[in-house]
């Protein structure tokens, strides 16, 4: 399973490289969920579906 922290850092390289404006938008959407409670157990939640849970970077 992907953590939150994973795809974090995958979405901050991705960002380096093609200076996407909305990657910086997910990636600090996902940095403020990851401090909120709710919304981080709302995020591992979403990341231990069966759709993603193979998911491997």
């Amino acid at each position: 399973m992907i953590t939150v922290e994973q795809l974090i850092h995958k979405l901050e390289a991705l960002h380096e490289d093609t200076d996407e404006p909305s990657l910086e938008v997910a990636v600090d959407m996902f940095k403020r969920m990851r401090r909120n409670i709710s919304d981080r157990n709302t995020l591992y939640g979403y990341l231990s579906d069966d759709k993603w849970r193979d998911l491997e970077w």
